[in-house]
């Protein structure tokens, strides 16, 4: 839902606010000799309340900038997030359980900047490290979430691969078509139509020319799917198989990945 500017502004100035306050008490708590009544003040825990605001800072300008309302793409994101490492990784700190969830708080963001900049590969490789301590502290919750997430990006690198490959010099749309029809007819019944139980075998005859297009693992959710797929007019029963149209239509829409990240990691 989008996020009214006004709003963000209002945030953005009490989280400034609460920075400032936080970075008041952790200079008086330190100095507590020459600020006696600061003495109980706990500079360690202000420290981590004050790293905290940071972080959700940084969310809410990303957040921010996702949405439009903030017209750079905001250069003090990562100078955010490299003071709330800094505070996070302290040794005087590290200990902390709160230390770690602040690190896998950090890593979320930083990859999801990475993400939004269409820095795909680098943004798996951060979402693995908080994976990685998510596991470390028991974090379950969020690993189970990062797991689904960090699914649903590598579904889509391969989509684009596969489309890349679609589009090169070896694979034009024209000579895909061709290795896939000669495959379906090779396995097509006198009726011209394909059958489940021979999905299998045409993702075998695919893949040996290089093309793999089917998991031969779920036959049955791909087979629901190709039944989506048949075109509008389409006079083939639903029970009886499916035509080469049918096939291609799938082929073409790519709604093998849609199908995939609908069912299998939402």
């Amino acid at each position: 839902m989008p996020v009214d500017a006004t709003v963000v502004l209002e945030r953005e100035t009490q989280l400034r606010d609460a920075i400032a306050k936080y970075e008041t008490l952790v200079t008086l708590a330190t100095q507590s000799k020459q600020h006696v009544d600061f003495a109980f003040v706990w500079p360690r825990e202000i420290r981590l309340y004050l790293a905290d605001c940071l972080v959700t800072l940084a969310r809410l300008k990303r957040l921010a900038a996702t949405q439009g309302t903030e017209e750079n793409k905001d250069d003090e994101i990562p100078y955010l997030l490299a003071r709330a490492r800094e505070i996070y990784t302290d040794p005087e700190l590290t200990n902390s359980k709160m230390c770690a969830l602040g690190r896998i708080h950090v890593l979320i963001e930083e990859a999801e900047a990475l993400r939004q900049s269409e820095h795909a590969p680098e943004a798996l490789a951060t979402f693995a490290n908080a994976i990685e301590l998510c596991r470390n502290v028991g974090d379950q919750e969020t690993e189970s979430r990062l797991v689904r997430v960090t699914q649903v990006m590598q579904l889509e690198l391969n989509a684009t691969a596969h489309l890349d490959t679609v589009m090169s010099q070896s694979h034009t749309p024209e000579s895909e078509k061709q290795i896939l029809t000669e495959a379906f007819q090779r396995l097509a019944g006198n009726d011209g139509l394909l059958q489940n139980d021979q999905l299998p075998n045409l993702a075998q005859a695919l893949d040996g020319n290089s093309t793999k297009a089917f998991d031969t693992t779920e036959v049955d959710e791909l087979w629901r799917q190709l039944m989506r797929c048949k075109p509008s007019g389409s006079t083939v029963e639903a029970s009886s198989g499916i035509d080469m149209a049918t096939l291609w239509c799938w082929w073409m829409s790519e709604a093998k990945y849609a199908y995939q990240r609908r069912s299998r990691y939402k």
